[in-house]
């Protein structure tokens, strides 16, 4: 079920909680939800889950999201991280 903003803002309050915006790093540098981290998903797919298996513990429950409600880039990102073994929800609100 797609998170909240009210519910992404309490999450957030978790230490184990990362709040994943999974644009290009560029569109990371020009516009991001505060405190977020940037793990951006591109054409290399096993890049992404290789950096997120790295850069986290499997503790780590994540929080994606893209440009905004019509990108499925966030939700995308959720389901490949559930697939590695991390907990994973969708801010289908983006930006």
């Amino acid at each position: 079920m797609p998170l909240t903003k009210e519910e992404v803002l309490e999450k957030m309050k978790d230490p184990a909680v990362v709040l994943l915006n999974v644009l290009s790093e560029q569109d990371f540098d020009k516009l991001h939800i505060k405190d977020s981290q940037s793990l951006a998903l591109g054409p290399n797919i096993r890049n992404f889950e290789s950096s997120a298996l790295k850069k986290f513990s499997k503790q780590t429950f994540f929080i994606t999201y893209g440009a905004d409600k019509e990108s499925t880039l966030g939700l995308n990102a959720a389901k490949l991280l559930v697939g590695k073994g991390f907990q994973a929800d969708n801010y289908p609100g983006g930006l």
